[in-house]
Order: structure tokens, then C-alpha cells, then sequence
């Protein structure tokens, strides 16, 4: 039975609800009429956002990078260090020590322009503009280089000299491309599809490049003269570096903020690079271990050198093109492998397997030396396969720095990590002395060289046992920014 209190409470009770749902309908028809403003988006919220949108297009952005990457390594074949660049300069008349120096500007060039292009990077929310731009200056100098040579036809006076200087502005502008594909792979690739990004890049680039060496070996086989089969080859390269820059606008990049609105005082830059080297061990070794395996490849021009010393300039030319199968084939066996051990057991356990490379690779051009002449020449080719192998070592060390440190970081870490890379430059210069000789610097011979090349690798296998693995430690996108 009711009383009267209890209808007086049941009474008050349905006019609260009513007022209650008349205020909400009320404030919901208000906030359709005003504009409300919302409260600013936090650091966390950006963050959440960026990566359900990096999720969404991670199908596309890799194979965006990985058409990028197979297009850009066509290219390259028409200009490799190893035997294309080096052949190109011993044609025109250079020395050993001539050909010194193109290792060492491609290094100056390829370093130390990084640091100031991470810097300009880092406060970018997108860097793929910037990137796009880049990658097509690339091109276009290549091709420039080529339609200077096919029009001149014969060496010139002035030959030797612009193709050193195209040469040398090529890699200052291919230094801050790096930088910025390095920090997009970090930035929209998950790490443990780096691997196999790398893999599938080389893989099916090998195969590919088949054909492109086909090119490379009839055009190299014709009567043109040097000049001009030569000018040919940049030509080639520069619509191809140009294709590839196209590639990159399939690509989606999400924007993200970074700690900065603006470049980094170089003061402070160079604070964060000290900051970072004492406090991060694993950056330091990973730094140091990189610092050797580019030490190497600066290198790379003398092993051809060394074998053409061995079987003769004659027996040399034809061999070109075979070299290039070798390394490109063992190239993409050996990124296959790499790629899938370091997405299945970290960067850390490539790392290692390829530092003992290092060593082994000098000493086996000191040992074949003895037995490839002028009548068995092919005896030189494993040389080359062991280029092909060890060259996955320079993205697995750099798929490493981008894991030990913050995604907001990237562009600074690795611009810090190659500005280091500079005095690398100095290494050809000194090598190309002390074979043929220089002023107060008696002439040592490849194989005394070589020899001392592999007992400093030795370095890098103690760097490499020292490292850490941060895969299965802590998720990269959620490492606090430095200090």
C-alpha cells in the first residue's frame, strides 16, 4: 500500500529523470548549433592515431619502398662502385690513387651531409615531399652526366674532371636520400618487416637485374668508344633513378610530430650526438661496427685493382659483366637469408654471422690472388660473391639504430650515426697510398694491404658480440624520446 511520502518520492524522482534527459537533449541540440572546441590533441592521442593509419597502409607502403628499392638497384647496376666506377676511371687514364679518390668523395660525399639533412628532416611532420625531390635531383644528375659523355663522344681535356664533379654532387644529394629513406622505413615499415623487405628487395632485383647486365655487357662488348659506351651506361642510370623516384608517390605517410618545430641549433645537435653515444651502448657499437663495413666497401675499387693486377687489363674487360652476375646473384641469396634470420632473431644475430665476413673477405682476395692469372682469370670471381654476401650488413646495422632508438628520433640517429661515418672518406686515400706509394709512404703491394684490412675487421667482430637485442625487449614506437 502507498503512502503518501512514498508517491511524493516516486513523483520527484520521474520529474528529475524528465529534467534529465530534456537538459541532455537540450545540450546536444546546443552543441550541434555552436561550434564546441575541442580540447587539443595530446602527444599520446597523435601517436594512437599515427599508428592505426601506419597499420592501414603498411600493405601499401611496403611495397611502395620495395618498388623503390628494386627500381633504384637497376639503376645502380649501370654505375656499381666495384667495377663499373672504377673500370670508367682506369679507361680515362687514372692511377690507383686516382681511382683513391673517388671513394673517398662518394664517403665525404655520402656522410657528411647526413647530419645536416637529419636535422632539416627531424621537425618535418611528412618527409616524403622532401624525399621525392631528392631522389629526383639524383636522377637528374646521372642523366645529365650521361648526355655530357654521349655528346662528347671521345675523352677530352676536361673529360676526367666533370665526370669526378657530376660524380661527387651525385653523392652529396644521394647522403640526404638516404637519410630520408632510412627514416621512412623506420617510420611507416614495421621492424620485423624490414627483414623482409630487404630480402624480397634484393631477391627479386637480382633476378631482374639479369637482364640489365645483359645491357650492360653488350654496350661494355661494342666498338663505341669509351666515352661514349660509358656515357650510354649514365644515361640508363639516370631514367632508371628517375623511374624510381616515382615509386615513392604510391607510398602513404601519415603525418607525426615531432618533440621540435624547428631545426635543431647545431649546438644542440651536437650535444644529442654525445648524449646519444655515452648513454646508448648499443648505438655505439652498432655505430662502430657500421663505421668498419663502410670502411670496407670504400675499399670496394681496389679489388678491382688488385684483380686486374692480377689477370691483365685484357683479361679484365670481358670479365665485367660475370663479376656483376656473381655479386648481384649472391647479393640476393644472401639478403634472403639475412632477412628472414634478422625478422625471425634480430638484426643482432646477422650482425654477427656478417662481422666474421668481414674478416674473411680481404683474406680471400690475398689467397686467390696466387692463383687467378691471365689464363685463369675466373679464379677471382669468388672475390665478387663475397661482396654480393657481406652487403646486407650495411641495412641490417642501420634496421638496428632504428630500433634502439625512438620512431621521433630517427632522422637525427641517423644522421648522427653517418655524420661519424665521415672519416671513413680518409680510408681509400690512405689505402691507395700505401699500395702504390706515396711521397715519404712506401708502396706495400695489395696483398700486404689487404692482409692489414682483415686484421682490423677483426674489430668488428668484437663490437658485434657485444651487442644487445632490443627486438624481444621493448615495442621501438613506445621508447621515450632522449633526454
Amino acid at each position: 500500500m502507498l503512502t503518501l511520502s512514498r508517491v511524493s518520492t516516486i513523483i520527484n524522482a520521474h520529474s528529475l529523470a524528465a529534467d534529465g534527459r530534456l537538459f541532455f537533449h537540450l545540450e546536444r541540440r546546443l552543441s550541434q548549433d555552436t561550434p564546441s572546441q575541442a580540447p587539443p590533441a595530446t602527444p599520446a592521442d597523435e601517436r594512437a592515431v599515427f599508428d592505426a593509419a601506419a597499420e592501414r597502409h603498411q600493405k601499401r607502403n611496403f611495397l611502395g619502398m620495395l618498388l623503390w628499392q628494386v627500381v633504384h638497384r637497376q639503376a645502380w647496376i649501370y654505375k656499381t662502385e666495384s667495377v663499373v666506377i672504377s673500370t670508367f676511371a682506369r679507361s680515362l687514364g687514372a692511377s690507383t690513387s686516382m681511382v683513391g679518390l673517388f671513394p673517398f668523395i662518394s664517403r665525404l660525399g655520402k656522410f657528411l651531409p647526413q647530419a645536416f639533412a637529419g636535422r632539416a628532416m627531424e621537425p618535418l611532420k611528412r618527409k616524403m615531399p622532401a624525399v621525392k625531390v631528392l631522389a629526383l635531383a639524383y636522377g637528374l644528375l646521372w642523366l645529365l652526366l650521361g648526355t655530357i659523355l654521349i655528346h662528347s663522344g671521345v675523352q677530352r681535356s676536361w673529360t676526367f674532371w666533370t665526370y669526378f664533379g657530376i660524380y661527387a654532387a651525385s653523392w652529396c644529394v644521394m647522403g640526404a636520400v638516404i637519410v630520408g629513406i632510412g627514416t621512412l622505413r623506420g617510420k611507416l615499415i614495421r621492424p620485423d618487416l624490414r627483414g623482409s623487405l630487404l630480402g624480397a628487395q634484393h631477391m627479386i632485383g637480382g633476378l631482374i637485374a639479369l637482364s640489365m647486365v645483359y645491357v650492360l655487357h653488350r654496350l661494355l662488348n661494342g666498338d663505341a668508344t669509351n666515352v661514349y659506351t660509358f656515357g650510354c651506361l649514365f644515361l640508363i642510370a639516370g631514367v632508371l633513378f628517375i623511374a624510381a623516384s616515382v615509386c615513392l608517390f604510391f607510398m602513404k605517410e601519415p603525418p607525426l610530430s615531432s618533440e621540435r618545430t624547428e631545426q635543431m641549433p647545431l649546438r644542440e645537435f651536437a650535444r644529442l650526438a654525445r648524449e646519444l653515444m655515452l648513454t646508448n651502448p648499443d648505438f655505439r657499437r652498432a655505430v662502430g661496427l657500421w663505421f668498419l663495413c663502410n670502411f670496407i666497401f670504400s675499399c670496394l675499387m681496389f679489388y678491382a685493382t688488385f684483380g686486374i693486377e692480377c689477370v691483365g687489363a685484357e683479361a679484365w674487360k670481358p670479365m665485367v659483366a660475370g663479376l656483376l652476375v656473381a655479386q648481384t646473384m649472391a647479393r640476393a641469396f644472401s639478403a634472403v637469408i639475412m632477412g628472414q634470420l634478422a625478422d625471425r632473431w634480430g638484426n643482432r644475430l646477422v650482425m654477427r654471422i656478417l662481422s666474421f665476413a668481414l674478416v674473411a673477405w680481404p683474406l680471400m682476395g690475398v689467397v686467390l690472388s696466387r692463383y687467378a692469372t691471365p689464363e685463369h682469370p675466373w679464379y677471382w670471381a669468388p672475390v665478387y660473391l663475397m661482396v654480393g654476401v657481406v652487403i646486407p650488413l650495411g641495412p641490417i646495422c642501420e634496421n638496428y639504430i632504428l630500433e634502439v632508438t625512438p620512431v621521433e628520433r630517427h632522422s637525427s640517429s641517423l644522421g648522427i650515426a653517418n655524420g661519424l661515418m665521415v672519416g671513413v672518406a680518409f680510408g681509400p686515400l690512405a689505402v691507395g697510398a700505401l699500395i702504390d706509394g706515396f711521397w715519404f709512404i712506401p708502396a706495400c703491394g695489395h696483398r700486404a694491404v689487404f692482409t692489414g684490412i682483415a686484421v682490423l675487421m677483426l674489430a668488428a667482430i668484437y663490437f658485434s658480440m657485444r651487442l644487445g637485442e632490443p627486438r624481444f625487449q621493448a615495442e621501438p614506437r613506445r621508447a621515450p624520446p632522449l633526454a
